[in-house]
């Protein structure tokens, strides 16, 4: 008599991982899963300006987001992209913070720091030469109201040309000349009356 060996099939048993809730999946309760927010400043004036508008756009890595904005330290408004204001000569502060409307915040608001100056320089002459000079070779000397300037010079009405002061210009021949020099600030903004020897 034949004996029947029962076949046993042995079934490993697996675990599937869950699956990890990806950022905007929506949950049970209608919410979604994202990223801590976040918010970023596009657009804003160059650390000097000489514009008084100061205009800022900004966005954040949620859709959906409000924005809350604040010059000069000033409480919090809400607002949206773009953001102006009209402000004085001097230094300010622009701060920008993403919300989900729910209460929940940028931690880390974006902020800007910039100077507004609308004020050109004044340039004065300090040395040049005689009115009647034998020299090819002139020098000149000047200086602004203002710090952290640059220099551009005209000799004889030609094209304005970045100098310093001190610098030899020539050679030059027998005649009448002219000298004009400007100072720009760092806000750009340009002498409107060099100083000038003739």
């Amino acid at each position: 008599m034949r004996i029947r060996t029962p076949l046993l099939l042995a079934v490993a048993a697996c675990s599937v991982p869950d699956k990890q809730p990806l950022a905007g999946d929506a949950g049970v309760d209608g919410s979604t899963d994202t990223a801590p927010l976040q918010t970023t400043i596009t657009q804003a004036p160059p650390e000097f300006s000489n514009n008084s508008v100061a205009v800022f756009e900004f966005t954040s890595n949620l859709p959906t987001a409000k924005f809350d904005c604040s010059f000069d330290r000033t409480p919090a408004q809400p607002c949206t992209s773009p953001a102006s204001q009209t402000l004085s000569d001097g230094p300010h502060a622009f701060s920008v913070r993403a919300t989900d409307g729910n209460g929940h915040g940028d931690d880390s608001p974006a902020e800007h720091l910039w100077s507004i100056d609308t004020v050109a320089p004044d340039t004065a002459l300090t040395e040049a030469p005689p009115a009647a000079d034998n020299s090819t070779m002139v020098t000149f000397r000047f200086s602004s109201n203002e710090m952290n300037v640059t220099f551009e010079c005209s000799l004889d009405e030609g094209a304005y040309a970045p100098c310093r002061t001190g610098d030899a210009f020539g050679p030059i021949g027998d005649g009448t000349h002219s000298f004009a020099v400007r100072a720009t600030d760092r806000a750009g903004n340009v002498d409107a009356s060099p100083a000038i020897h003739a």
